[in-house]
């Protein structure tokens, strides 16, 4: 019972997170600035202004050290429940959206998954994070 608490908590807390990210009133710096509960918009850690899209993309050694951990356990999870070719284009989305370029296809690449992949890139990171997928 315990458990499912805790999984319900989280679920909870992650559906907030996202209401806040997608609505771009979560509590990053440049909105912390404007309810006066802080005084400059910069991230503390790479100084440019910190709101909801640089919190992905935010390179900083923190930011990098966390997004790296999570990947593994994204690829983990993704090789248990899903095939191969949507693991990779998954992957690739995220890496293409974090790091803002264009991802690399190798040769074998089928193409229906290289479009569909470049459709759902082209969406931008507050879709595919908030869970708008295409077809």
């Amino acid at each position: 019972m315990k458990n499912h608490i805790n999984s319900c908590q989280h679920a909870t807390w992650k559906n907030v997170w996202m209401a806040k990210y997608n609505a771009r009133i979560g509590s990053v710096r440049i909105n912390m600035v404007r309810r006066k509960h802080a005084t400059s918009p910069a991230c503390p850690h790479y100084r440019s202004p910190e709101n909801t899209d640089h919190i992905f993309t935010c390179p900083s050694t923190t930011a990098s050290t966390s997004y790296n951990t999570q990947m593994i356990k994204l690829e983990y999870f993704l090789k248990q429940t899903t095939s191969s070719e949507l693991q990779q284009s998954i992957l690739k989305i995220v890496g293409a959206l974090r790091h803002r370029r264009d991802p690399i296809y190798d040769e074998g690449w089928r193409s229906d998954y290289k479009r569909l992949t470049t459709k759902q890139i082209n969406l931008g990171q507050r879709a595919f994070l908030g869970g708008f997928w295409i077809t």
